[in-house]
């Protein structure tokens, strides 16, 4: 946009520790009233842009590569569509597309949830997909990983920043659909590296408070109350 950089500063939103925060899984699951499935979950907007299609083809080629170590995973899909007329009928398109794929018995859909069921949904999941095809921060990703949740996210936007790839979860370019299948079965087949991933989640997003937030526009204030007594 032909912007100066020198005048310009980025500051991230914060997580609320308070309610993003790890959870046992057990007693999240029961809250949720979920089966015993492990839960693979998609949270945001119903948009094409956000790429909830491509989490359920990717679970259609994990489910058809390892169908044993498969056999018990499910797609939750957390989220609801705009006001846009072009989503009104995202929910059956996507629908349609599980039933197509082989697993529309695998994939559940949810509405939108406050805050604090989002947070039980994170810490029940083995990891959150993040698919989307154009992100400004990824704030979801942010949370999921603040309740110890593995990320696999496209490396898109600020979700580069947001997640670090191999140590909070995994950044896939692109978006084909096996790419997300190789990172989500080689989660599930390693339980070690889920709990290593787990632990530098909650490390990482510990680093994005609302106080730092709060700190560093006070910062930026204050350079631009010091250049113009300058």
């Amino acid at each position: 946009y032909g912007a100066d950089r020198g005048r310009i500063r980025i500051v991230s939103p914060g997580v609320d520790a308070s309610v993003f925060a790890p959870r046992p899984r057990a007693e999240a699951r029961a809250r949720l009233h979920l089966s015993n499935d492990r839960l693979l979950l998609f949270v945001g907007r119903l948009q094409p842009f956000k790429g909830p299609d491509v989490a359920i083809r990717a679970l259609a080629r994990a489910v058809a590569r390892a169908p044993e170590l498969t056999r018990d995973v499910v797609l939750g899909v957390v989220g609801g569509p705009t006001g846009y007329a072009q989503s009104k009928d995202e929910v059956a398109r996507l629908m349609a597309l599980a039933a197509r794929s082989g697993v529309g018995d695998r994939v559940v859909f949810f509405p939108p949830q406050p805050h604090q069921r989002l947070a039980d949904f994170y810490s029940a999941a083995e990891a959150l997909l993040v698919p989307s095809r154009s992100e400004s921060f990824g704030l979801v990703a942010l949370e999921a990983q603040a309740c110890g949740t593995p990320v696999i996210a496209a490396s898109a936007g600020g979700l580069r920043y947001v997640v670090r790839d191999g140590e909070t979860g995994f950044l896939v370019l692109g978006h084909d659909p096996d790419r997300y299948a190789d990172r989500i079965l080689e989660l599930l087949a390693d339980p070690v590296l889920a709990a290593r991933l787990s632990r530098g989640a909650v490390v990482h997003a510990g680093r994005f408070s609302w106080d730092t937030t709060a700190r560093e526009i006070r910062e930026v204030y204050r350079e631009l109350l010091r250049r113009k007594a300058g």
